[in-house]
């Protein structure tokens, strides 16, 4: 016996991406499934249908343009764009956000905001240091991420992980808008 169809909300639902095949999107899980999922089984239970779609890329597009930030949109791993144009293709990095990764200070490793107040946050706490050199309060400060926590120790700590973001940013941006070669999607790694 079928349930009511769920009415479609973006951070619940389920695509079939034309470049994959066997799986389907869940944005709840921020993952792909495949068709033996329970949750994708209980959703077409329920009357549901996966919304199709041309590519991830263009999926990451379709979340970020709902407003979806954060994992949802960086565990899409686009590997083909579609028909994205290169504000479609920043606009989804901007609210996926960025894994960063510093191997000389791993505990500063996360999935970093690159949209709304977090990097408003970001940029306002980075114009603190230029001004003053140190960490607001001159103290440790903690930061969340997508996927924790992190707590910077000191200016330069804060200084190195805002540079990379902005990096990886300005790659993506340029990739978009110019080609060339890709950075890694919503990631960027320093030694």
């Amino acid at each position: 016996m079928q349930t009511a169809i769920i009415e479609y909300t973006p951070s619940n639902w389920y695509w079939s991406a034309g470049n994959r095949t066997g799986v389907y999107y869940s944005s709840k899980s921020a993952a792909y499934v495949d068709e033996t999922d329970q949750g994708y089984q209980d959703w077409i239970a329920a009357g549901n249908v996966a919304r199709v779609i041309l590519c991830d890329g263009e999926l990451a597009h379709s979340l970020a343009a709902s407003g979806i930030e954060g994992l949802p949109v960086i565990n899409v791993e686009p590997t083909a764009w579609g028909g994205c144009t290169a504000e479609h293709k920043i606009l989804a990095a901007e609210m996926a956000g960025c894994r960063f990764t510093w191997a000389a200070t791993p505990a500063l490793n996360g999935a970093y905001q690159l949209s709304g107040q977090g990097w408003g946050t970001l940029n306002t706490t980075q114009n603190y240091i230029n001004a003053y050199g140190v960490l607001p309060n001159n103290q440790p400060m903690p930061w969340p991420c997508y996927t924790g926590q992190v707590i910077f120790q000191n200016a330069t700590e804060f200084t190195t992980v805002f540079q990379g973001l902005n990096d990886y940013l300005q790659a993506f941006k340029t990739w978009a808008t110019s080609g060339g070669s890709a950075p890694l999607w919503a990631s960027w790694t320093l030694p």
